[in-house]
């Protein structure tokens, strides 16, 4: 952080939890968290490696963690489309326990088609066999009060053919295409997935419930579109979907988050999206998240696993291992 950077809110009652963890022989592999120690965009909270350190060993069993590109450490020279890999080099960088960012997903131009491929190298170069793919982010809405990426994605990007060319050339190195989208935009991703039907695609956040904007106080009419579109979309087996994304604010209704206290009333609140995810792609197909820091707007990490294994505490032995980290460690080939 620069001196004419304005420092980052800690949060620090957010990052100590007020809850103890249940069940916590439980293995948990978080597939989804950033790591922010200077400002990138409006959602980067203050959250270096330490934190991640300290929330991780809160209680629950967590034995990897995979980082997600968040826009951090970019090359501010050289080519345009090399300076995310400053990304991969700074998280590869960073000394860390056993398991922690075990894989590494950046971001890549994958517009670029096949030219891809120059980019993807300096990624493995720099991360070698922990580097696991790409995430580029289309979620996009256009009511002004919905948030959308903070990536160039118009409505259609998905669809292009540069674009889909960029996909394919990950499934040909087996890396995996990751992305965030909304709940009415699931119809683009089925249409890539069917036009890269070699590349594993994950689907973040749930697959963008929306709770701000035009969809606030409309949580059952979302709730039908967004449930048709994602039967839709799990139908293309080349898809998996990570459960997550429950404390993202754009996910919440203004009036019911200061509600939400514990993980007994989280877990209430999103059980019907987290079940019916689960019930459409099978466990096997399903993985969960913390997303950190950006969840930690509604509750600190222990609180936020805690939600999820009440959430599923009546599926069998098998079915919660996979969700919780049997899905990951192959979706992410961690040993």
């Amino acid at each position: 952080m620069t001196e004419n950077e304005p420092p980052i809110p800690q949060n620090s009652d957010k990052l100590a939890h007020r809850e103890t963890a249940i069940e916590p022989d439980l293995e948990i592999v978080d597939t989804h968290h950033h790591l922010w120690d200077a400002p990138a965009h409006w959602m980067a909270t203050y959250y270096p490696i330490e934190h991640l350190i300290k929330d991780v060993g809160g209680g629950h069993n967590v034995t990897h963690s995979i980082y997600l590109e968040c826009s951090s450490h970019y090359h501010t020279d050289g080519p345009e489309e090399l300076a995310p890999v400053g990304e991969t080099e700074w998280v590869a960088s960073i000394d860390s326990p056993e398991g922690l960012l075990a894989g590494i997903v950046g971001f890549a131009d994958v517009r670029l088609g096949k030219d891809v491929n120059r980019v993807l190298d300096a990624h493995v170069e720099a991360a070698g066999k922990r580097f696991k793919g790409i995430r580029y982010s289309s979620a996009f809405d256009d009511h002004p009060d919905v948030v959308n990426t903070a990536r160039d994605a118009p409505p259609g990007t998905l669809l292009r053919e540069d674009f889909q060319e960029g996909v394919r050339a990950l499934g040909s190195r087996g890396l995996l295409f990751e992305s965030w989208a909304y709940f009415h935009q699931l119809n683009e991703i089925k249409t890539l997935a069917q036009a890269a039907p070699n590349t594993r695609i994950v689907l973040d956040h749930l697959g963008g419930p929306a709770g701000t904007g035009p969809y606030a106080g409309k949580r059952d009419e979302m709730r039908k579109d967004w449930r048709r579109n994602l039967a839709d979309l799990a139908q293309e087996e080349n898809v998996v979907a990570k459960i997550g994304g429950i404390g993202f604010p754009p996910y919440l209704e203004p009036d019911v988050t200061p509600k939400l206290k514990t993980s007994a009333d989280i877990a209430e609140y999103w059980m019907p999206e987290v079940r019916f995810c689960i019930e459409t792609f099978g466990p096997d197909r399903c993985m969960f998240e913390s997303n950190f820091p950006v969840d930690s707007h509604l509750c600190d990490y222990v609180t936020l696993w805690n939600a999820f294994k009440l959430m599923t505490n009546d599926l069998s032995a098998d079915e919660r291992s996979a969700l919780f980290s049997g899905t990951a460690k192959r979706v992410y080939s961690l040993n």
